[in-house]
């Protein structure tokens, strides 16, 4: 039966879907607990944090990944500064003396000059 669901995923999903696993596997080592959202869309990796805004994250190609994750390790480590964070594992107490929320219609939103207009192309 398994055999049979594997004959039927298309090679470039089941390679998107292990390059997701490993990129998620490679933030959570180096920044756990902020809880990495990746998925793939018509060829390009969508990674966010969900303890973050959860809706701006960055961008990666696959041909930009190396063997080592390194450039998504960098990539990760930059969102969490962008949002004023310090690159490592989650932390409660800074995490709630650094943000400031903002209730909007869509929950709450992290609100101060980290917003869309001042991340960089690579992080929308």
């Amino acid at each position: 039966m398994t055999i049979e669901l594997i004959e039927h995923i298309e090679p470039n999903t089941l390679r998107d879907q292990i390059t997701c696993k490993n990129i998620a596997d490679t933030l959570e080592r180096h920044y756990p607990g902020w809880e990495w959202l990746v998925g793939v869309e018509h060829g390009v990796i969508r990674v966010h944090s969900m303890k973050l805004d959860g809706q701006f994250g960055f961008t990666i190609l696959p041909d930009q990944i190396d063997n080592d994750y390194i450039v998504v390790r960098n990539m990760g480590g930059q969102l969490l500064e962008r949002y004023g964070m310090p690159r490592g594992p989650f932390n409660y107490e800074v995490y709630r003396q650094r943000c400031q929320w903002e209730i909007t219609n869509k929950g709450l939103r992290v609100k101060g000059d980290r917003t869309p207009d001042k991340l960089p192309r690579t992080f929308i």
